[in-house]
C-alpha cells in the first residue's frame, strides 16, 4: 500500500476508484487501484479528476443534481432520509441551482424559498464553494458525467452494515470505531492508513470523519455494477440534465 498527501491526479498508475469529501483544506481523497489505497489532500476537485482515465470511477460526497421548479425536492435526499433513520440528519436539503448564483446567504435563502419553498440552511449555504466545483467541473466537461457519481457516506456505511443505520454520530468515538469496524472488513489496513493521514495533515485542514468519509467512498467506487445500487432506481434530472440520485452499496452485498 502506498500513502501521502501528494497530488492523486500526479500519480501513476492512476488509481481506478476514487472517494473523495470535502473538507476545510479543499477535498480528502482516497484512492485505491490494484496496488491498493493512497490518499492526498487537494485545494481544487479538478486536481483530483482532471487526469482520471476513462475507466477510473469516482464517488463524491456533494449534490450533483440539483432542485428547481420542476423538482423543489429531491427524490433521493427523501429515501436518504427514510433510510437513514437517525442518522437521517446528515442528509443536508439540496439547494436550486438558482440560488446556486447568489452571491450572500439571505439572497440565496430567498430565492431557494420561491423555488423550493424551503429556505437555506447554514450548512447547504457553507456547502456552496464545493457544489459549485462539481457542478463547473461537470458542466465544463460533460464526458466526466460517466465517472463521477454522488454518493452520501452514511448511506454507505448503512449498507455495508446489512442495512442497519449506524447507531452513533460519526465524530464520537462509538461513532468512529462502529465505521472502522465496517471499513476493515473490507480493507484491513484502513486504522493504518487513516492514522498516516491524521499524522501528516492539521485537523484545521482536514477531520477525523472526513478521512473515513472519503474511505468508505472509495471503498463503494470498488464494487462492481452489481454490487452497487442507485437511489432512486430511476434518476430524475435537474435543469442541466445531471441526475439527481446516490450511489451506493447494495445492503444484500454485506
Amino acid at each position: 500500500m502506498s500513502t501521502g498527501a501528494a497530488s492523486i491526479g500526479q500519480r501513476s498508475p492512476a488509481p481506478a476508484a476514487v472517494g473523495v469529501d470535502g473538507c476545510r483544506g479543499g477535498w480528502f481523497v482516497f484512492a485505491g487501484d490494484e496496488f491498493g489505497f493512497r490518499w492526498g489532500l487537494e485545494p481544487r476537485f479538478s486536481r483530483i479528476v482532471g487526469d482520471l482515465p476513462p475507466d477510473s470511477r469516482v464517488m463524491v460526497d456533494i449534490p450533483i443534481g440539483l432542485a428547481g421548479p420542476s423538482c423543489p425536492v429531491r427524490a433521493c435526499d427523501t429515501l436518504a432520509r427514510r433510510r437513514l433513520g437517525p442518522r437521517s440528519s446528515s442528509v443536508f436539503s439540496t439547494p436550486s441551482r438558482a440560488a446556486l448564483d447568489c452571491d450572500d446567504y439571505a439572497g440565496a435563502s430567498r430565492l431557494n424559498q420561491q423555488i423550493t419553498g424551503r429556505k437555506l440552511s447554514r450548512q447547504s449555504w457553507n456547502l456552496f464553494p464545493r457544489i459549485r466545483e462539481v457542478d463547473a467541473y461537470l458542466a465544463a466537461h460533460r464526458s466526466a458525467r460517466a465517472q463521477i457519481f454522488e454518493s452520501h457516506p452514511e448511506m454507505c456505511f448503512t449498507a455495508l452494515a446489512g442495512g442497519r443505520p449506524m447507531s452513533h454520530y460519526k465524530k464520537t468515538e462509538p461513532g468512529f470505531a462502529e465505521r472502522l469496524e465496517l471499513l476493515c472488513a473490507r480493507w484491513p489496513e484502513a486504522p493504518a492508513a487513516i492514522e498516516a493521514a491524521l499524522a501528516a495533515l492539521p485537523r484545521s485542514k482536514v477531520a477525523r470523519d472526513d478521512i473515513t468519509d472519503a474511505l468508505v467512498l472509495a471503498v463503494t467506487a470498488r464494487l462492481d455494477w452489481d454490487h452497487l445500487e442507485t437511489v432512486p432506481a430511476q434518476a430524475e434530472h435537474d435543469q442541466a440534465g445531471l441526475p439527481m440520485a446516490m450511489v451506493c452499496p447494495r445492503a444484500t452485498s454485506a
